[in-house]
């Protein structure tokens, strides 16, 4: 099992939560939130050097974690070479990120089951679900993300809501 580590000020701790939340539940990964908040006296450089040993290093970067430039003499070593995640949760002073626009098309969803990147199809389909057009599409394809998961309940709830009985669900994705 990997590991994650976020490293987050104490004012953006609920959406660390939801974030170590959702990648517990669809990563199989463990994330460690406590040891990764910034406690007074620190900066999230500090915290980002007592996480190195994770796996991923994930910088929640917010006007609380990162309040003033930091010299890029003091961040680029330590950042540079690790596993890094960065997730602007607001203006702050980290040098301009490229943002990057992720589509929202079932297309771009099968994609990420492709690539066994289930926890962000999962999230991207039920953005897509109120999609009237092509609702029974996406909701098979969840039901099979779910069935996948053994999360039996909410598969099935979903088959119920496009009308397909169990033994009809087809195979979507060919993960070869």
């Amino acid at each position: 099992m990997n590991t994650v580590f976020l490293a987050h000020a104490d004012a953006d701790r609920d959406y660390a939560s939801n974030l170590a939340a959702f990648l517990e539940f669809g990563c199989d990964v463990r994330c460690y939130l406590d040891a990764g908040r910034i406690e007074a006296g620190e900066d999230i450089l500090a915290k980002a050097d007592q996480g190195s040993w994770a796996d991923v290093l994930v910088l929640l970067l917010s006007k609380d974690s990162w309040p003033e430039r930091i010299a890029r003499a003091r961040w680029d070593p330590l950042l540079l070479d690790l596993p890094l995640v960065c997730i602007l949760l607001s203006e702050c002073g980290f040098p301009d990120l490229q943002l990057l626009e992720t589509p929202m098309t079932l297309e771009y969803a099968r994609e990420l089951v492709s690539k066994h990147r289930f926890a962000e199809a999962y999230d991207l389909l039920y953005e897509l679900l109120d999609d009237a057009d092509a609702h029974d599409y996406i909701a098979r394809e969840l039901a099979w993300i779910c069935d996948r998961w053994d999360h039996n309940t909410e598969a099935n709830r979903l088959r119920d809501l496009c009308k397909l009985p169990p033994t009809r669900q087809m195979d979507l994705f060919d993960l070869d």
